[in-house]
């Protein structure tokens, strides 16, 4: 394929990410998207990606579900890579932060660890200051939740105790 044909398909892929808010169809047009960017000429590839992360953050800032948020911030990742490095920081600076909240009020681990590969997923793309806080927050939730567990687990204990004697 040929960048101007890559590009014109791109266009095409634009379009359908900017009709709909379907976090799964916006996964499968972002992905398409970083396939063609490949065959695009550098600055046309930079353009479109960072056009398209704007759909994809606009729907990430509304979205609860810990699934559909890590898979969108990881297509953001994905598409950060053929951005301007200065964009990249920008764009995944931003969806962190949204990431961290759910975290925060997330009381289930498998959508913990979900939002947490999604978090590591954007720092690669942070300068390291921003990743370094980042992923310090992201450890904290964890690092909570392992504390809460482990409360909890020692409540049980101490009750199973009371009930024995």
């Amino acid at each position: 394929m040929e960048p101007t044909e890559a590009a014109a398909a791109a266009a095409t892929l634009l379009q359908a990410m900017n009709k709909t808010t379907d976090p799964d169809a916006l996964r499968d047009l972002a992905r398409g998207l970083s396939a063609l960017a490949v065959r695009m000429e550098p600055t046309e590839a930079a353009a479109v990606c960072t056009t398209a992360s704007a759909t994809l953050l606009q729907t990430m800032s509304k979205a609860t579900n810990a699934i559909s948020l890590s898979s969108l911030a990881r297509d953001l990742s994905v598409l950060s890579v053929r951005m301007e490095p200065k964009e990249a920081v920008e764009v995944c600076g931003t969806a962190a932060p949204m990431l961290v909240l759910v975290m925060t009020q997330a009381t289930d681990d498998t959508a913990l660890l979900l939002l947490a590969r999604g978090l590591s997923a954007l720092s690669a793309q942070m300068e390291a200051k921003e990743a370094t806080v980042t992923l310090i927050l992201e450890a904290t939730v964890e690092l909570q939740e392992g504390l809460d567990v482990k409360k909890m687990r020692a409540g049980d204990r101490s009750g199973d105790a009371e009930r024995q004697h």
